[in-house]
This record gives structure tokens, sequence and C-alpha cells, in this order.
């Protein structure tokens, strides 16, 4: 803890970032005061809204209980940090669910914290860190937990003895006690860790123990074994949804149950919905709404949406993992909730996520309007808190920067601009196909964010009139819903072009589908128009994961590419564009984007950026507000409030550049002459952008001068005339 008192003593000595302290310890004194806000439920709120609110996620060791509150005292005053989030059951190297005794032990010792923070003002939430969905430690846990009866058990009728099912009588009456034994530390919250959830993959979907077989044989009326059960599964979708509505009863049961428990012993306490990857929640039934719903006892729960990916050692899967927490802002709209959003670093320290990328996820989580990040700086085993020494130093300086976004107010919901992503929670349940793995039911959000970002194509999931749609959402939608969508534009992959066919609109979309190719090897760009310099060059299609569909385009639609073989010989036709007679425009992939796809060089290239850039073009040119023409691997984000355009430029590559060139494309006019930037230190300064061309209805081209190194964003605002 010395190193704490030494980067403390050493940050104070710095007058510009003594001021900062000062500001970060004096903000209350100058904000509204939020005891006194309420959140238009008659609940008040739990963070101050005016400002970035720190929250120290940390797992507290009871045994050495007495060292570790002056070390989270210290952290807590150094960096300006007000709340903290203590996990439950060490997690790391403890049980997968949380003993009994240890349970009692830590709520021992979490009552002497909590009084310890009060002398500091400082407010505590609890983490459940482990209840049953965890898997953690991969030993036989029988003969710890002998009242189990139950094991998660797979698709082959293999139990994991180190998981017990959610359905055991004996669990849940363990979980509720462990909840209610933490329930009188008398936090402020308690979140139930993403335990709310069952494992999916090709070989787990829920669980296949005796009780759920006998539970859903009573549901359907007949006998099941594991084998009967998978395949109809795979292949009878009416069996199919029946499973899945029986999935999201557990967990929503679960959800209810333990806020009984919780508000039976204290009810003010707040349930807190930590959130999984929301792509795979359609899989097993949790729609987020009806989960929450069931959390909201006396007083309004509060939301952790995760940002993965939990490290960096994968840049191009940065930019993806923003979707989560983008989706769970759009479906909770209405709720009207509070955010901590994860940052999460697992397994920790900067060997695992620099302090770069942590500063870009905390600023993306304040661009989504959540500005309470739950920062985990050490494992979970009781670490020393400062083990990674650059949050003592970081997380005072970049405090204005935060607080500096907060303040220009990112929660309104309908201002984020670019191609319309749609997923609907219904779809896994509604899909009629025949299916090889749970994951074919999977949304393709990751994949479809990661692409998108990667290629500079500014992305939403506000309404727009350009959409792109994967996978199986017509199955989910309504007549209505569809055609309106077929009126304007929409890239379709050929997943979700086969399902408007099998609903009829063979017509609106402009293709048929024939029997699948023998082989294939590459695209070849062959449209001079929509592949521009990159004409006559081939796109490798080797990471294909599943097959080619054979488009076959009706005689007015347009062909832009073609699949060929190892001879560069036609195989069949690539890329379709078609205007229906609704006036729609439609773009269809030979291929489908899925959430399995791991290697995506034949999206992720030079060819298809140019490509999906001049198509969404050619269905609407106000889509893209922005574009960076050079240097390429930018990720692009806009807001556009009707007065001013706010625009996010990161640079995702690794190589540092001092000027872009950018595309505006609005037809009304900008102040380029006030633009302004946000300063490292908070301030907005003057936005060092030249106009160079000038299109007369067809927007502008600008040079911005700027120093772009890698996830370190550029946040600029740009009033209308």
């Amino acid at each position: 803890m010395q190193y704490l008192r030494n980067i403390k003593s050493l940050i104070l000595s710095d007058s510009k970032v003594s001021e900062k302290i000062m500001y970060v310890k004096s903000a209350k004194t100058t904000m509204l005061n939020y005891n006194e806000v309420h959140n238009g439920t008659g609940d008040k709120l739990l963070f101050n809204p005016n400002s970035v609110n720190y929250i120290l996620r940390y797992y507290f060791p009871y045994w050495s209980a007495e060292k570790k509150i002056k070390e989270v005292i210290e952290f807590c005053e150094t960096t300006g940090t007000k709340y903290v989030m203590f996990v439950c059951g060490y997690q790391h190297m403890g049980w997968n669910m949380i003993p009994l005794d240890v349970a009692r032990l830590e709520t021992e010792k979490f009552i002497y914290a909590r009084k310890e923070l009060e002398k500091h003002d400082i407010k505590l939430g609890l983490d459940m860190g482990v209840t049953y969905g965890h898997h953690q430690n991969r030993w036989d846990h029988r003969d710890k937990f002998p009242d189990i009866k139950y094991w998660k058990t797979d698709i082959k009728g293999h139990a994991d003895y180190s998981s017990p099912c959610p359905e055991d009588i004996n669990l849940k009456k363990h979980v509720k006690q462990v909840y209610q034994i933490y329930a009188h530390c008398e936090p402020e919250y308690i979140y139930i860790n993403d335990d709310l959830r069952f494992d999916v993959s090709d070989n787990m979907w829920g669980c296949f123990c005796t009780k759920h077989i006998t539970l859903f044989s009573e549901l359907t009326g007949r006998q099941w074994n594991c084998e009967e059960l998978k395949n109809a599964l795979y292949g009878d979708h009416n069996i199919r949804k029946q499973w899945i509505q029986m999935l999201g009863k557990c967990v929503v049961e679960y959800a209810r149950d333990l806020t009984v428990a919780i508000h039976g012993i204290n009810p003010k306490i707040r349930m807190g919905m930590m959130v999984p990857t929301v792509h795979l929640l359609p899989i097993f039934g949790h729609h987020l709404t009806n989960v929450l719903d069931a959390l909201d006892g006396n007083v309004k729960p509060i939301v952790r949406p995760c940002i993965g990916p939990y490290q960096d050692s994968n840049r191009r899967e940065i930019a993806g993992g923003i979707i989560y927490m983008e989706l769970v802002k759009h479906f909770l709209t209405n709720k009207n909730v509070e955010y901590t959003p994860e940052i999460e670093t697992a397994p920790f320290t900067r060997l695992s996520k620099s302090m770069t990328v942590v500063r870009f996820h905390i600023a993306q989580a304040i661009l989504n309007g959540m500005t309470n990040p739950a920062i985990a700086p050490a494992s979970y085993v009781g670490d020393p808190v400062d083990i990674e020494p650059e949050y003592i130093k970081n997380l005072p300086v970049d405090k204005l920067f935060y607080d500096s976004l907060c303040k220009m107010g990112f929660s309104t919901p309908g201002n984020k601009k670019g191609i319309q992503l749609v997923y609907d929670f219904n779809s896994a349940k509604e899909s009629k196909a025949k299916i090889k793995s749970p994951h074919d039911l999977a949304w393709s959000s990751f994949v479809t964010a990661k692409i998108l970002g990667s290629l500079g194509i500014c992305y939403t999931l506000d309404e727009s009139p350009v959409k792109l749609i994967t996978g199986k959402l017509f199955s989910a939608i309504s007549k209505k819903r569809i055609e309106d969508i077929l009126k304007k534009g929409v890239i379709l992959d050929a997943e979700a072009a086969e399902a408007l066919i099998d609903l009829g609109y063979s017509s609106d979309i402009g293709i048929n589908i024939g029997k699948e190719p023998e082989y294939w090897m590459a695209e070849e760009c062959v449209d001079a128009e929509f592949n521009g310099i990159y004409k006559d060059t081939y796109i490798p299609l080797k990471a294909i994961k599943d097959s080619i569909y054979k488009l076959l385009p009706f005689e007015n639609a347009k062909v832009i590419s073609q699949i060929v073989d190892a001879d560069r010989q036609r195989v069949c036709s690539g890329i379709v564009l078609y205007q229906n007679s609704r006036g729609g425009r439609i773009a269809i992939l030979p291929y489908s984007i899925s959430a399995d796809d791991g290697d995506n060089r034949h999206l992720l290239c030079y060819q298809r950026r140019y490509m999906f850039r001049k198509i969404i073009e050619w269905m609407n040119a106000d889509v893209l507000p922005v574009f960076v023409e050079e240097p390429t691997d930018f990720l692009v984000q806009c807001w556009d409030n009707g007065q001013v355009l706010t625009v996010c430029l990161t640079n995702l590559s690794y190589d540092s550049f001092s000027e872009v060139k950018v595309i505006f494309t609005h037809k009304e006019k900008l102040h380029f002459d006030e633009a302004v930037y946000v300063s490292d230190n908070g301030t907005l300064n003057k936005l060092q952008i030249s106009l160079i061309q000038s299109n007369e209805g067809d927007g502008h081209i600008c040079k911005i001068k700027h120093e772009f190194s890698a996830f370190r964003p550029l946040i600029m605002r740009i009033p209308y005339v």
C-alpha cells in the first residue's frame, strides 16, 4: 500500500493534476443535490447524475479485512471514488456456489467495512459473484454440497458435477439463504451476477438432467430422452419454442424469488441485473425486460451491462464489444434505470487490458448515457487493490474528460445515426428453421458491429431508412413491419433473404435461391460503380463458415460481384442489388453473417469497405453522416440532435496519425469554424478542421489535424448554421 501513498504524493505535487483532484473532491458541492433527484418512479437516485461516478468493484477478503479496508479507503480518496461494489465469494479460487459459512464470514466483515466506508462518505453495494452459473471451479462439488441431487447435464447425458442444475430444489433453497445472509450487510444494492442464464454450446442448451427431462415431459405431454429431445429441438420449431419458454420461466422465477428473499430481510435494497452477452439471451428466453420486471420489488432495480471483450489481446474485437452495452440501453430505453457499466479486465492488470482501452471503454459508456463505471482493477482473490498502479495514476487525471462528456448528454434515444441493426428477442423462439447448433439461433450482433466498426461505417439501433438484417429476424416480426422494411433500403445476409422467400417475398428482393454450389474459392468484384478501383480484384472466401447460397437474380436485378472457382471461372452470382415495386432498394449477400463467424476476412477488406459504402449511398446518402476516407481503420460514431452534429472518431489501429480526411455528407451547412473537441482536461477546444471541397447538395470534404493514437477517441461537436 506504500505505492498508493507515494503516487498520491506525486499526483498532488503536480499543480495541474492537483486542480483536477480538487475538482473531484469538490464536485458534490457544486452539483445538484442528487439525493433530492428522483428517477421518475419515486425512487431516489443512487448515483450523482451530474458527473461520472467511479465504482470500485473489488473482492474484499474476509481473512484480511482490517488491512484491506485501509487500502480500499485510500484508493477511493486518491481517485475520487465514492462508491464501492464488493464481489462475494472469492470466485476465482472458491466454490461454484457460495458455502453458507463463507457467506456468514463475509457478511460479518462486510458490515465492518460498510461502517468504515460510511465514515468517509463512501457507499457500499454488493455483487453476488457466484450463485450457480459460473464454472470457475472445475472439480467435483458433490462432497461439499451433498444435498444437491441434480447436476447440469449436456445433450449427450453427461453430468457436470461442478455445476448444479438450476431447478434443483435444494440449490434454490441454498441460494435464497445465501442472498438473505448478505442482505444483513445493508448494502445499497445487490447485483445478481450473470448467473441468471443457461449455458449454450454445441453440447449444452439449458440442462438435460432427469429433472429437466421430467419437467419438459410434463409440459409437452410426452416422454423424452436426451437424444430424442436434442433431435426435436434442432428440427421441430414447436418443441423448440416450448423449451425456450421453459428455460425463460426458470430464469424469471429465480429473479423474482431472490428479490422476495432479499426484501424479506431489507425492503430498501435495490436488486441489480448484470447482463451477460446479449446475443445469446433469446436462446434461453431471457428478454432483459422480463428479468428486470421480476427484480422490480419495492424499489427500482439497477443494471450492469458488460462491455466486451475483457482483454484487448485482439484489437479487432474491441469495437464490436460495444454493441452489448448499446443493445441493453436500446431495449431498456423506456425503463428509466440507473446503469453501472462493467469495466472488466479479467484476468486483470495491464497484461490483460491496457489503460488506453479502459479509458476508451469508460468513454463509450458515457457516450451511451451510462456514467457510473464499475471498474475491476484487481482479481477476485483479494489481491492488493493497487496491484495495477496505473489506475491510481489515470483515474484522477481523466476525471475532467469524463465529466465533460457527461455534461454533453448522450442519453436521448433516437439521435444516433448510421445503418440500423435490427434484432428481436422472439427470433429464436419463433424461428421455424432447422438448426445444427443452438448458436444458429444467436444474434450476429457482435460480429456485425465488429465488421461495420472496422470498416468505418457508422451504425445505430435507432430507426434509420437503411437497415442491415441477418439471420432469423423475419420469423419474429409482423407482416406490416416486414413490408415497411422492404419499402426502404435494406442489406440482407443470405439467411435473412431465404426467410423472406419462404414468407413469399421473393418478388420484393429480386432473387430466388437455387441448389448450393459444390465448390467455390473467391468473390470477384465486377461492377465499376460499386467496386471502383477494386473492380476486377478478388476476395478470398476460404473463411466462409457454412456455405455459399446460389442467388438466382431476377432479370432487372444488378449483380455487382460473382463467385468463382479455383480456375477463376464463374460459379454463381455474388452480391445482388434490386429496386422493388414498393420503392425499396435491396442488397443481398450470398452468404450468412452468423454469431459463430470468427474469421471475417471476406468482410473485413478494402473491397468490402468501398462496396458497402456505395451500396448504402445508393439506398440513402444521408445515412452515413461522416466517413473517414483516409486513413482507414477508424471507428465512426455520430449523434445528431438537429442543432449540433457530434462525432466520435477512434483510431482502431496501432499506427498513429496526425490528420484525417473526412467526408461529411450533410446537405445542411455545418459551422466548421465553430467546431470544438473535448480535450484531455475536459475543456472544449477549437478543432483544427479545414474545408477541402464543398459540393452543393452533396456534402463537404474536410481535413482534420489532431493526434490520433490507438483507441484515444476524438469527440467533436459541429453546430449547424
